[in-house]
């Protein structure tokens, strides 16, 4: 069964989530054409990757600033600037368009409990046996994947143990450096979304493809040890089975959520379709979401470092 999908044209005009630099003249929305595949992947025991600094999966660990090494801090940035797109800005961006995001510090999260309950939900997705690839769900001959698998920037050890065939990517979600802190605690907070951003595309914990995207919902500490930085989480995301739209569409979202009837994960909006803006990804379990990475930046302007 293909993927159901909703959208309408949106007049010429109304900025809402556009890009300001250019008046969008939106495309008519088609419904995701794409069909189910098999997910290629068998359920997982429990275990820890290998790069983790805790590897025993029988064991209690809640490590949340461990620090990596630099190659993988330089894959980071280099995950960044290709993910990154300047000029394309919507509603969202409070402060001016920065021209760069620069790293300063990343640390790995390792939370025995949370990854666990990432597992556990991540089996539950590939017990179904058949997921609608995201790159299909637009209807377009030309597959567009996701931008941070794309642009393998992060390999090796570190995304051999993804699995695309369950929508299984990183993803990033824009937050300030306390707020990170407190997900890594807590996980993701369903119960509050909509708190700090809207909710164009349900409720639930919204991520990003493009760091330029993560970026309009980043903000800086106002005062202590990081002070006038930002904060990333680079998380470990398992879509599963999404429901793709290209605007707001209140009915088709109470079909779409937990408990309105249908088999739906997640939600793609693609105002990038659209508007030439961005795609954003909303899940609705925070089981969903593992938020490996905190990466620390400051906005650069025209080369300076703000």
């Amino acid at each position: 069964m293909a993927a159901k999908s909703s959208g309408s044209r949106q007049k010429k005009g109304d900025t809402s989530g556009t890009n300001d630099s250019e008046d969008y003249v939106a495309k008519p929305s088609v419904a995701g054409a794409g069909e189910k595949a098999t997910v290629g992947v068998e359920r997982v025991d429990k275990y820890c990757p290998a790069y983790w600094q805790n590897t025993d999966p029988d064991k209690e660990f809640n490590e949340s600033s461990l620090p990596v090494a630099d190659a993988l801090k330089d894959q980071i940035q280099a995950l960044i600037d290709a993910t990154f797109r300047a000029g394309v800005k919507t509603r969202d961006r409070k402060v001016a368009m920065p021209s760069r995001m620069e790293v300063m510090h990343v640390f790995r999260f390792e939370n025995s409990q949370m990854w666990n309950r990432y597992l556990d939900k991540r089996n539950e997705i590939c017990d179904r046996g058949t997921i609608t690839p995201v790159e299909d769900l637009d209807g377009m001959d030309r597959k567009r994947r996701v931008r941070t698998t794309h642009a393998e920037a992060l390999g090796g050890e570190y995304a051999e143990t993804m699995a695309p065939g369950l929508n299984e990517h990183y993803l990033w979600h824009g937050t300030s450096p306390m707020g990170a802190i407190g997900i890594a605690k807590t996980g993701f907070r369903i119960d509050l979304a909509g708190s700090n951003v809207g909710t164009m595309f349900g409720k639930g914990a919204y991520l990003a493809e493009a760091s330029s995207k993560g970026d309009e919902y980043a903000c800086e500490d106002e005062s202590g040890m990081y002070d006038g930085v930002c904060a990333l989480l680079l998380c470990r995301t398992c879509l599963g089975e999404t429901f793709y739209m290209t605007d707001s569409d209140p009915d088709g979202l109470e079909c779409a959520a937990p408990g309105g009837g249908g088999e739906y994960d997640s939600v793609l909006g693609d105002r990038e379709r659209v508007r030439g803006t961005y795609r954003e990804f909303v899940c609705f379990d925070e089981g969903q979401i593992y938020p490996e990475y905190i990466v620390l930046y400051k906005r650069v302007y025209d080369n300076t470092v703000l």
